[in-house]
This record gives C-alpha cells, structure tokens and sequence, in this order.
C-alpha cells in the first residue's frame, strides 16, 4: 500500500512540474508575440517602382516660339500684327499647325491676353501667367478645378507620403492640349479568351457553337 501511495504522489509531483513548465514555455511565446519590434532592427519594405509611368502625357511647349535652336518672345511678332479674326479665317503662319476644337472657345482670344501675349486673360482682363494656367481653365471648368485641388482629377507623381519623398501634381495642360482638350479613342485591349475546356467555350464573344 505505502508503495502505491508512494507512486502516485510521485506521478501527481511530475504532473504539476510538467504542467508548470509547460505553463512557462506557453507565457514566453505569448510574450514574445506580444514584445515590440526593434524600429532600428526592422527593414523597410523597398518598393520597386521601375514600371510606373512618371513623364507627363504632354511636354508643356509654353507660350515662346521655338525655331531653329531659337526662342522668340510672344510680343516681338504680336506688337506688329492686328489681333485674329473671330472666325479664324486666316491664320498666321507660326500657328497653321493648331486646330482649335475647345468647344465655344472659338476665338484665340478668350484665353490669351489681348495686350500682353506672354500671359494669359482673366475674366475682368487681369493677366494670369503662364506658370499659374491652371487659374486660366478653372474660369470654365470649375467642378474639375476644384476636383484637381483635391487630388480627385488628374495625377500626381511621386510620393503619398510627403516624409518619404517629393510629390508632383500634373497640371491641366500636361495632360491635355489646351487647344484640343479631349483625348482621342483609344484602341481597346483584345478580349480574354475561354480555355477550350471551358463551360463557356462555345460562347467565346459570338463564336459559332458547334453541334456534335
């Protein structure tokens, strides 16, 4: 009897060390989880931006005339010719490669400065310049303006995060030809096509469906 008293107290002391340690072992891994990570020890993800598209759509051609390796101011052929015609019958010669199709704004006039050609028009005459043109299209396109403000409309380039780098907000003229805003069509991508074991096989965008 004292030896079968005798083992179970022995198995009952084992029981309780070994449930100790296993308590143990199981309060260090939670404390492990739980620790908090070294910052200096811990790498920052690197994310390689190599495919990203980061020119502008357009390269802004601004309001000198290039020729030759030559830069020509606005005024120094403007002071000497007569303001365009409203119907744009006849153009200048340095201009003959613009088509104007920007809806009512039918008249070269409407956006550039009719005594200063090296600015553009406000509505109440006040000169608005080059580098603030966007001021010049919000005078008709608001909603978008306000929607560019807020980073809504159009793109930006570089960083969401100013701490980790710069950030560049395209501006209206970089992205569409001031004289011809809209975009042309663009080709559409071919549609995916069904594996030949597919259910849908047969009805691959119109293909004839064979019968057996």
């Amino acid at each position: 009897m004292k030896s079968t008293k005798s083992f179970r107290i022995k198995l009952a002391a084992s029981a309780l060390v070994g449930s100790a340690f296993l308590a143990s072992l199981l309060w260090a891994s939670d404390e492990k989880s739980l620790a908090v990570p070294d910052e200096s020890t811990v790498e920052a993800p690197v994310f390689d931006d190599s495919h990203l598209e980061k020119h502008p759509p357009r390269e802004i051609l601004g309001l000198d005339l290039k020729r030759m390796t030559w830069s020509y101011d606005c005024m120094e052929c403007h002071q000497h010719v007569e303001d365009p015609r409203f119907d744009r019958s006849e153009i200048q010669v340095e201009h003959e490669d613009i088509h104007l199709d920007h809806g009512n704004n039918r008249y070269c006039l409407n956006c550039h400065h009719p005594e200063n050609r090296n600015v553009f028009v406000d509505y109440d005459g006040a000169e608005i310049p080059e580098h603030d043109v966007t001021l010049l299209c919000a005078k008709c396109h608001g909603p978008k303006y306000r929607d560019w403000k807020a980073g809504v409309h159009g793109r930006q380039n570089g960083y969401w995060d100013a701490t980790k780098g710069p950030k560049e907000k395209l501006r209206c003229i970089q992205c569409h030809d001031p004289h011809k805003p809209a975009f042309p069509p663009i080709k559409p991508l071919a549609p995916p096509t069904y594996p030949k074991r597919a259910a849908n096989a047969n009805k691959d965008h119109g293909a004839p469906v064979e019968h057996h």
